[in-house]
């Protein structure tokens, strides 16, 4: 970085890690800049009641714990992040003026209101409309507060990173001012995934993949409705392996729409049974919902994920990593039906491409790797935030 010295700390709550894919990411995040030489360490606030299985952690990672409140109620839960909050905040105010916080949007109430070091907030979607989306307290609470405190907030941050234009033009307008800012889209950790050796056969059953914990953005009842209109001769079948409890309105969707036969849920599956079904599938299912949080722009994990692996995926909305012409990534409008016809017939062409497997990966390489997107963000904070040279002078 130039020759500054800077160390980055990523807060992040046990809950953040709880999330296969949110988890994998921080972590590959932090892993990334230790391996390009820039200090970071990962701290994860811990409730002393919470057992939560944590399946990814980085190399450099801390576990803070604190006492909770006792009980369920609506009353201890509040306790309890309020004990979460007080641990974050004094975390922050013991770091220095050379030191980076770098946090998600939903722990920036955390920060003080003054401190010496420098925050970058980093912003996944539209906080009021993805809090919207769900139901549990935690959601409900997140979205009072997001109406309410929102603006407030953003007022604690110094830097700020969006995985989309539109997001960062979200954020900017509601902070109602500007920071240094960036745009550096998901990446992924290329060495973590297996390339798919082969590519399947021209066979009777043409199979489909989608791996998520369940949300409406994922659109997954888009191909359940494609699957109920398709009249051509091979037959279709629709895998999906994600969180079982999510999955309800899925199955009443097949039932109605006479696709039950065609349409197997698998709950959650290990990393060797998805390797197993990617391996038959021929075709994976990206984004196909992104208007449903209010976006027209994306950077899902899974298409980075589906990309370094080698299988072509089909999604809605505009993922900045993916140019148009990228011709293994199948482009559908968000909103109208998905003829599934046409889209078995452009897996089919790129079924003739020998190389489709190797020519994913080498884009994943060379574009999509944390390593990648971490440089960017550490040339960014390099040149916004200048820290301390390494002979203690300051810059």
């Amino acid at each position: 970085m130039g020759g500054v010295e800077i160390m980055m700390y990523y807060l992040a709550t046990i809950w953040d890690m709880s999330l296969p894919g949110v988890g994998k990411k921080i972590s590959s995040q932090i892993d990334a800049l230790n391996k390009l030489g820039i200090p970071a360490k990962l701290y994860v606030f811990k409730g002393s009641e919470e057992v939560v299985d944590i399946p990814n952690l980085p190399t450099n990672f801390e576990i803070v714990n604190f006492k909770q409140a006792s009980g369920t109620s609506i009353i201890s839960k509040i306790l309890t992040e309020s004990r979460r909050y007080r641990m974050v905040r004094g975390m922050i105010s013991s770091f220095g003026p050379d030191d980076i916080a770098y946090v998600r949007y939903i722990n920036l109430r955390h920060i003080p209101r003054v401190k010496r070091c420098r925050v970058v907030v980093e912003h996944q979607t539209m906080e009021s409309v993805q809090f919207g989306l769900g139901k549990s307290f935690r959601n409900r609470l997140s979205l009072m507060i997001e109406k309410l405190l929102g603006r407030y907030y953003r007022k604690g941050a110094d830097g700020r990173v969006a995985v989309t234009e539109e997001i960062l033009r979200y954020e900017t307008e509601r902070a109602g001012k500007s920071i240094p800012s960036i745009v550096i889209p998901n990446g992924i950790d290329v060495s973590s995934v297996g390339q798919r050796s082969s590519i399947p056969s021209d066979e009777p059953i043409f199979r489909i993949i989608g791996l998520a914990n369940i949300a409406p953005w994922h659109g997954y009842d888009r191909i359940i409705k494609g699957i109920s209109e398709y009249r051509g001769h091979r037959r279709i079948e629709f895998t999906v392996a994600g969180n079982a409890n999510t999955d309800f309105t899925l199955r009443d969707l097949c039932r109605d729409l006479g696709v039950g036969d065609k349409v197997i849920f698998l709950g959650e599956v290990d990393h060797q049974m998805f390797k197993d079904l990617v391996a038959k599938s021929d075709l994976a299912v990206g984004t196909l919902a992104p208007h449903r949080t209010g976006l027209t722009e994306i950077s899902s994990l899974k298409h980075r994920e589906y990309c370094a692996i080698g299988i072509p995926f089909i999604y809605s909305g505009l993922d900045p990593d993916f140019p148009a012409d990228f011709p293994y990534a199948i482009h559908v409008d968000a909103t109208s039906s998905i003829d599934l016809e046409e889209v078995m017939g452009k897996v089919a062409a790129l079924g003739m491409d020998e190389g489709q497997a190797a020519n994913m990966r080498h884009f994943a390489e060379e574009n999509l790797d944390w390593s990648v997107k971490m440089k960017r963000l550490a040339e960014w904070i390099d040149k916004e935030f200048p820290g301390r040279c390494r002979d203690g002078r300051s810059t």
